[in-house]
């Protein structure tokens, strides 16, 4: 084996193809055209003497040989950024695009904002934004997000980093013209008063209204939604609540929409705000930036 033509270059092409099974979907993260990507396949299965991924009915597999490159291929790499990571890093350098997961809420209040302070700080990156759901945590670990944010406390493995980056509290939205806004008021004055809504954010509230962790319903919501807009159209409607936090409600228009404040006598627990990326990146200087411009941003909006 002509151990010359291993470069990194060539190993990340590798992991990448091993990881997504894809060609299509390697070159889209990878940030490199298909036949760049297919030429180098076609050479690492020369290289090796394996196709290393073999297409089946069920899409492309891969050979043992695959497999095992595929289980060392991640402490190659890591060791190889450890080695020769920038001491002198700048955001200015990153030229690749940056995979975020976030809750429904954040994506709402802060998903636009995230973006902004990327490009401002990394003008040649790209932004994803994605929907936090049940796989998340597995696509960080496989290297498929770099950053989640998601309402903590949250069990997750040793390989996941977890970093509070902030708190929100939550409270109710309507309409600019709705008897109560404006105003404080008793979340039993809400709930058996007015009709309720909510937005769902899965692997978060997907069970129930965040409320309800702390009171109990006399009623059921009447609608709960994964998207906003509608929500909103309903608020704005009728007298119809929304549960909500405050970062969120400071996104809407002041003319059209109002605030809640639940009574202050009244405890709702708050929600811890998480940064989650792979703990193999901990010490890195790109992990270190991305965390704290996530804190400035959700900090600047509290």
């Amino acid at each position: 084996m002509n151990l010359d033509k291993l470069d990194v270059r060539t190993l990340k092409i590798l992991y990448t193809l091993l990881r997504e099974r894809n060609i299509v979907r390697s070159a889209e993260f990878l940030g490199i055209g298909q036949p760049n990507v297919s030429r180098t396949l076609a050479q690492l299965r020369t290289l090796f003497s394996d196709p290393l991924l073999v297409r089946q009915s069920r899409g492309m597999q891969l050979t043992p040989k695959g497999e095992r490159l595929l289980e060392k291929l991640p402490a190659i790499l890591s060791a190889y950024n450890d080695l020769f990571e920038n001491t002198d890093f700048s955001p200015i350098q990153i030229k690749r695009k940056l995979r975020f997961a976030l809750n429904a809420y954040l994506m709402e209040s802060h998903g636009y904002a995230i973006y902004q302070a990327v490009t401002a700080a990394a003008p040649e990156a790209s932004v994803e934004l994605l929907n936090y759901h049940s796989m998340t945590i597995n696509e960080i670990l496989a290297g498929r997000v770099d950053v989640a944010l998601n309402y903590g406390p949250t069990l997750a493995p040793k390989e996941l980093c977890q970093v509070q980056v902030g708190v929100e509290n939550f409270v109710g939205i309507c309409r600019s013209s709705h008897p109560l806004a404006g105003c404080e008021a008793s979340v039993m004055e809400m709930t058996e008063t007015y009709p309720m809504c909510g937005l769902i954010a899965p692997q978060f509230n997907q069970h129930g209204m965040m409320l309800e962790k702390d009171f109990d319903f006399s009623s059921a919501p009447v609608m709960r939604s994964e998207q906003l807009s509608p929500l909103l159209k309903l608020v704005e409607s009728t007298d119809t609540i929304l549960v909500a936090t405050q970062a969120l409600y400071r996104q809407l228009n002041a003319k059209r929409f109002s605030c809640i404040i639940p009574a202050a006598s009244e405890h709702i627990s708050p929600s811890v705000i998480l940064l989650m990326f792979n703990n193999r990146y901990y010490t890195s200087q790109e992990s270190a930036w991305l965390t704290s411009l996530v804190k400035s941003v959700i900090n600047k909006d509290a």
